[in-house]
């Protein structure tokens, strides 16, 4: 039996889904922006200004709809959709075979939230076992205040995501506890990665160990939708469009990324649990 803790973003909660269809839950949010903001909310694409709603709506948000777990969201990226956790993933595998867990995950958490919540934790000297799920770099540009002037290229976005990995992995580094790395949403640099003596490669990416015929795309920006405006050029943006579809097309493979389409599964997280289980308690 071990002591584990677990950090990431909505990687490291498990597996998530929908209590209604997308036209449904379309419906419901712009009756219920209506209703708290007087406006008539475009139809689509479904969530493109959550981060700029204001600070009553999100109250509002968090008063008048039944999240499971909604403690693990960061408010700006709350949703009035029906948005639940239906299974633990790794950590429900792991308690039921016998560890205890404290899993600190946090749903839409930037890479420098998840450090800041494991340094808040009271000795990391407790913990057998850290698994940390990296997720995208480029959270930690939140709120994107100077975005649209800083970025123009494709290029500039790679480049920055790989200097603030590097950032990443120096800060982990520096909590002077082994840490076991899992790329989730976000592939892990084993370059950069390879530098830093205390974090041990355990998934280069998830998706890519789940279904070897998939390549990760280079970027997995989530909140690109508010942000790509003129700024980018037709080749950036190509690029962009056809990361975002790499993404997207999890959603394909049902029997390890259903129903949400966009993290894995039950049976997804057995698999990782048994890889885990294989490679480290069983060898410990």
């Amino acid at each position: 039996m071990a002591n584990i803790l677990i950090a990431g973003d909505s990687w490291g909660c498990g597996e998530f889904g929908w209590y209604a269809s997308p036209d449904e839950l379309n419906l419901a949010w712009k009756k219920f922006y209506n209703s708290v903001k007087g406006a008539d909310y475009p139809p689509a694409p479904l969530y493109s200004n959550w981060m700029n709603l204001p600070a009553f709506v999100l109250l509002e948000l968090k008063t008048k709809f039944n999240f499971l777990g909604d403690e693990t969201l960061l408010p700006y990226l709350i949703s009035p959709a029906p948005w639940k956790l239906l299974h633990r993933g790794l950590e429900h595998y792991l308690i039921e075979s016998g560890h205890i867990v404290t899993n600190i995950s946090m749903s839409g958490g930037s890479n420098n939230f998840i450090i800041n919540a494991i340094r808040s934790q009271e000795s990391l000297k407790l913990f057998d076992v850290i698994f940390y799920f990296q997720t995208d770099p480029v959270r930690d540009l939140r709120p994107y205040t100077n975005f649209k002037k800083d970025f123009s290229t494709y290029k500039q976005l790679i480049l920055w995501q790989n200097s603030q990995l590097n950032t990443t992995y120096t800060q982990l580094n520096q909590l002077g506890s082994e840490i076991y790395m899992l790329g989730g949403c976000s592939k892990l640099n084993l370059s950069l990665l390879s530098k830093h003596k205390n974090l041990i490669p355990l998934f280069e990416s998830i998706p890519e160990f789940l279904l070897p015929s998939y390549s990760h795309p280079e970027i997995w920006f989530s909140d690109w939708y508010n942000l790509i405006d003129k700024q980018f050029d037709i080749d950036s943006l190509d690029k962009l469009v056809y990361n975002k579809g790499v993404q997207d097309s999890l959603a394909n493979y049902r029997d390890l990324f259903w129903p949400d389409g966009h993290h894995p599964n039950r049976f997804g997280y057995k698999k990782i649990f048994d890889y885990i289980n294989e490679n480290i308690f069983r060898q410990s």
